[in-house]
Parts: structure tokens; sequence; C-alpha cells
């Protein structure tokens, strides 16, 4: 699956640089037995939870204990032996984005023996570790510590997942033509994406992202000028703005 996965990152990133705009970094995937990622993702949030207490003068006692029971949340899902996913794109401890892929996951949702399937996540993946390159943390990437849908008023999770489904669409159809259409869902109805959305509310959040990306895109002019959003909070959609991009735009200037 190795070599696989190199060959269609190899084939696809400046499919997806063309398509984005954005500058990918060196694409970095690394393929793990479950209890390599289980042990990886706490990493992670263990990582969050250290940097959250380097602001312990701004977080209340309050939120020190919420992040403290989201932990223990997501050690008690990891130790599920089947609580995995099949691709979650996380900070490394260097501050580079990377991509998990669990390939038991993979088979479970019907995605490893399905290519052009396989590919959209490989793509999608990609997608996210460009936001995180381009954003250096002013809006990507989302806290594991936080699991809202809506992030200090901004519809973060929806820009980020529309957007990466957007070009992953794209850049699927320019590499093997075909029409464009939402790939199903590759997690099961109890799980939680990496990100920290749950599945049921998916599938809604990436239609609602999708459509925004579409048409704020087309209000820009181009991916260049839209790419203005990655650095800049106050650019990322309110959940009103959404559906009303035109709003979106008269408000950032674009």
């Amino acid at each position: 699956m190795a070599r696989e996965t190199e060959q269609l990152l190899v084939r696809a990133a400046p499919v997806i640089e063309q398509v984005t705009g954005l500058d990918l970094p060196h694409l970095c995937f690394r393929i793990l037995s479950p209890r390599a990622w289980r042990a990886e993702m706490l990493a992670y949030v263990d990582q969050a939870r250290l940097q959250a207490a380097t602001m312990r003068p701004r977080l209340s006692p309050e939120q020190l204990v919420e992040h403290d029971r989201i932990r223990a949340d997501y050690a008690e899902d990891y130790a599920r032996k089947r609580a995995t996913y099949p691709a979650a794109t996380v900070t490394a401890e260097d501050g580079t984005p990377q991509t998990l892929i669990a390939p038991g996951a993979l088979h479970r949702a019907a995605l490893r023996n399905n290519p052009r399937a396989l590919y959209r996540v490989l793509i999608h993946e990609s997608v996210h570790q460009g936001q995180d390159t381009a954003s250096r943390g002013a809006v990507a990437p989302v806290s594991p510590l936080s699991r809202d849908l809506v992030v200090e008023g901004k519809a973060i999770r929806h820009l980020l997942e529309g957007h990466a489904e957007w070009a992953e669409r794209r850049v699927t159809q320019i590499l093997f033509g075909g029409q464009e259409t939402p790939r199903p869902s590759e997690h099961a109805p109890q799980a939680e994406n990496t990100r920290g959305t749950p599945a049921h509310d998916r599938q809604e959040l990436h239609a609602a992202g999708v459509q925004f990306v579409e048409a704020a895109v087309a209000a820009a002019g181009d991916v260049q000028r839209f790419n203005k959003i990655w650095r800049d909070r106050s650019c990322v959609p309110t959940v009103q703005e959404l559906s009303r991009p035109d709003a979106w735009s008269r408000r950032v200037g674009l």
C-alpha cells in the first residue's frame, strides 16, 4: 500500500496545487497498525493539552478540567479495538502536518479495494495538509480539544471540510475523469472523524462547506484571492454566511 500511496501522491500533488492555489508541504503519509495509530492519536491530543497548558493564565480552571475530560474520552474511544478512522491529518511534534492511515479501517469502510475512493481519501487529506501549511495556526488546524462545529462564531470546520471535498472532487475528475459526486462517508454511524466532527453531522457539514467554497471562489474571481481566508481568521465565514456568500464577500472585501 505504501508504494500505491506514493505513486498516487506524486501524480496528484501538482494537480491539487493547480486546483487549490496552495503550496503543498512535503506530503507525509504514515501507514500504521491499529495500536500504533491509536498511540499516535493520543500523543497528538496530549501535545495539544501541553500547548494549552502554556496558556494557563488565559484558561479558566473549568476549561482545564474540560480538556482533561476530552482527553479521557479520546482514550476511551481509542481503547476500543475498532475505534480507528481510515485517515487522520494531525500535527507532528515539529509542527508539520502528517496523515495517519489505518489500513484495517480502510478495509472496514470498503475503501481499500475501491481504488477511486481510496485515491479520493488521499487527495482529501493532502488538501488538509495544504490548508494547515498555508494557515500556520491562524485558521487551521483546529485543536483536537475543540469538538464544536462552530469555533468562536466561525464556521471553521465547514470551511476546512468543504474546501477539501471541493478540491477532492475536482482533482479526481481531472485525474480520472467522470462525474463530480460526493464521496460516501467512510465513517461508521457511531464514529467521529479526526477533526472532531460527529459522523451524523458530516454529510450536512460537507454539503454546506462545498456550496460555500464554490460560490466564494467564484465571487473572489480566482483561488489565489480566495486563499486570503487561510491567513486571517476574520475572513472565515459565519454560519449565516455559508448560505450567503455574497454577504461574506462584501464583509471581507473580495
